[in-house]
């Protein structure tokens, strides 16, 4: 298992922290899994994946992801998806293993584009990671926001099906939210004009949410 120091860095930069749910193979080559979520609807693609073990058998199945091989979790076969991806790995000093973490640039505050899906990954505890979709919202849409907001947005987002979760996801949370401009904006329209989210950026944390239902 990775050690605080590791953990810390990881969870700073992905906003998760590892916690073993398996094993990753590639070849007969295998690594532990610390957490890994897919997209089910786009290949099978993996957006987020962390592996702790053997340098060998960490880079064989890194490798084999960005060649577009397929490698196996749990009898199921998952490859990468289109776009890039952010590597970090780091040695840990108990043992000399490896921890590798790998995530999809549309799941990075720093990488994100503009205008594209993106997807948020977190800790599995209850509550939703809002100061990250606010902050990953506001890059990839035009809609004017305040810090206030995100727990309302989330909320009527989760509503209107414009966030969904990722049902293949172990050790983590992941949701995949839609940066279309038009139906963020709607439901700003009416939250501002049912007064539910108020303009004065005050604490509108225990507010009831926006009237559920498709945006128009």
């Amino acid at each position: 298992m990775a050690n605080k120091k590791t953990a810390a860095c990881i969870a700073s930069v992905l906003a998760a922290t590892p916690t073993l749910c398996g094993s990753a193979s590639f070849n007969g080559l295998r690594a532990y899994c610390a957490g890994y979520a897919v997209d089910d609807d786009r290949n099978d693609g993996l957006v987020y994946l962390s592996l702790i073990g053997y340098r060998t058998a960490v880079r064989a199945v890194w490798a084999a992801l960005m060649d577009g091989d397929a490698i196996e979790i749990g009898r199921q076969r998952f490859r990468r998806l289109d776009g890039n991806y952010v590597t970090r790995t780091m040695r840990l000093p108990e043992n000399g293993a490896d921890h590798l973490v790998l995530i999809h640039h549309q799941a990075t505050l720093p990488n994100l584009q503009a205008g594209e899906t993106f997807y948020i990954i977190s800790d599995t505890g209850k509550t939703p990671p809002y100061a990250r979709f606010l902050a990953m919202l506001d890059r990839a849409t035009a809609a004017p926001l305040l810090p206030a907001w995100g727990p309302l947005l989330w909320e009527n987002g989760r509503r209107n099906k414009l966030i969904t979760s990722l049902e293949t996801a172990r050790g983590v949370k992941a949701w995949y939210v839609s940066a279309n401009n038009e139906l963020w904006l709607a439901l700003l329209r009416k939250g501002i004009a049912k007064g539910k989210l108020p303009c004065d950026a005050r604490d509108v944390s225990d507010a009831p949410g926006i009237a559920s239902g498709a945006a128009a």
